[in-house]
């Protein structure tokens, strides 16, 4: 047994004053006592407690606590937790009681958490026509019935000891007598969570409705193929259907004559009947591109169509013009990206012609000017500048500095007087931007002894503004005293 002694030190003070009196014979004499401590020794003993968390951890992080406790005092329980598992309480190492902390301490003891651990599965499925896979967590099950709109599940599935379960799908939780299943497969996740929560596990429960069903094709009013099938909630049509000669394919319907196509993939939980929706071909389309050329250099395309012609076609192109879109007559049949601006109806005629229009690019408006801070523009603007067409731009000065002309994408275009210096020969219908290029000019000067050239001096413009030195005239004349200015 570990004990700790304790020293308690009482401290008494203690006042005593004694009168004495003289023998006979002596002198008379009072006496006073001096105060006296006097230290008294008591011991208690302190006991130690110890609680091993056994895989839990108290609020410290540790898993093992020790409590001072005096001899025949009690110790209160502390406090501990270990992910998903229960504390069931702390025992007293090697006994099966929970240990009672009513009890007083009389020794150093040692206190062992007791973990259950907590547990959230479905234990049992008994739902009829059902396959339930524990480790794939998966339920799967199959109604026969096709006119079950609701399914129960309830009384059919049991849990861990004190979990409980919930049922849900994207559209919300659902009491589990009452399971909607208006498609052929319909899915459910059941989630369990244990008695303190600590443990969620989730399965899937499969719901599939199995019957069969037909799927009766017609065209041109007669039945051209049957098919027997599973009933699906996804069905794509994989019938590849034969065209009668002169006919045009568009789509299949659900009822004879209308214009609603079938939007795949479609729910199939019945039998069905799709029918074919057919148009005759009637006409000769010719395409005539008018000086503009498709992608494959031809200036026109044939095409057959049917009466009624939802129009998709290719547009042309034509160097310097703008396309417009194609026109029957005065009657515009397509926008400029080649797209149906009408659903054209041909009737009672073998072939028409639809011709390209085309409007001549006015290049002028595309164009903008980067002066590169001259003084402006001068000289007249061009009204328009046509594809192969030579031209005349104004022009721009700056201080200092002599205009060379104008350049568009680092290609000189005009000389310095604005002149083109070839037809204009950018084809795509974008901005271009004319940034003016300037030079620096050198000047001279000329150096005169009597009326006659002797010297010239060529100087940078930059010269002009600042003081240079002038030519040195070497000679033994006395009377040359240097240069003036004329």
């Amino acid at each position: 047994m570990k004990r700790t002694s304790k020293y308690l030190l009482i401290t008494l003070s203690m006042a005593l004053t004694l009168s004495l009196s003289a023998c006979t014979g002596c002198s008379p004499h009072t006496w006073s006592g001096e105060s006296s401590t006097s230290t008294i020794e008591s011991v208690t003993n302190l006991l130690t407690v110890t609680f091993d968390a056994k895989g839990g951890q108290f609020s410290d992080g540790s898993n093992k606590m020790e409590v001072q406790v005096e001899e025949g005092g009690l110790v209160s329980p502390q406090t501990v937790t270990r992910a998903k598992y229960e504390f069931l309480g702390w025992y007293e190492k090697g006994k099966s009681m929970q240990f009672d902390f009513e009890r007083p301490i009389t020794q150093d003891t040692l206190l062992v958490a007791k973990w259950e651990k907590e547990e959230a599965k479905i234990t049992q499925c008994t739902i009829p026509l059902s396959t339930f896979n524990q480790s794939n967590k998966t339920i799967d099950v199959i109604e026969e019935d096709r006119n079950t709109t609701s399914y129960p599940i309830a009384g059919y599935i049991e849990v861990s000891l004190g979990a409980t379960y919930r049922v849900f799908d994207n559209n919300g939780e659902y009491n589990p007598s009452r399971l909607p299943v208006n498609k052929i497969r319909n899915v459910f996740t059941i989630e369990v969570t244990s008695k303190n929560g600590g443990v969620v596990n989730n399965y899937t429960l499969t719901i599939t409705k199995q019957y069969d069903v037909t799927v009766t094709y017609y065209m041109l009013g007669e039945a051209v193929r049957t098919e027997f099938i599973s009933a699906m909630d996804e069905y794509f049509i994989s019938y590849d259907p034969y065209i009668p000669e002169g006919y045009v394919f568009h789509y299949w319907t659900l009822r004879d004559g209308s214009d609603e196509r079938v939007q795949e993939p479609f729910a199939l939980l019945e039998d069905t009947d799709l029918f074919a929706k057919m148009e005759e071909i009637l006409v000769t389309c010719i395409i005539d591109a008018n000086g503009g050329t498709f992608s494959n250099g031809e200036s026109t395309k044939e095409l057959r169509v049917g009466v009624t012609w939802d129009i998709d076609i290719e547009v042309p192109t034509l160097v310097g013009y703008r396309f417009l879109g194609f026109f029957y007559g005065d009657e515009q049949i397509t926008d400029k990206d080649g797209k149906g601006v009408i659903t054209w109806h041909f009737f009672d005629v073998a072939s028409v012609t639809i011709v390209a229009h085309w409007e001549q690019i006015n290049y002028m408006s595309n164009i903008t000017f980067d002066t590169r801070d001259g003084n402006g523009l001068h000289n007249p603007w061009p009204e328009h500048i046509y594809y192969g067409e030579s031209y005349k731009m104004p022009i721009t000065m700056k201080e200092w500095e002599r205009f060379l002309g104008w350049w568009v994408n680092d290609i000189q275009v005009t000389d310095r007087e604005g002149n083109s210096l070839q037809p204009w020969s950018f084809e795509d219908d974008i901005e271009y931007v004319f940034v003016a290029h300037y030079e620096i000019p050198d000047f001279v000067v000329y150096y005169y002894l009597n009326d006659v050239l002797i010297h010239t001096q060529i100087q940078s413009v930059d010269d002009y503004h600042n003081n240079f030195d002038l030519w040195v005239y070497e000679t033994d004349n006395p009377t040359f005293y240097g240069w003036s200015r004329n």
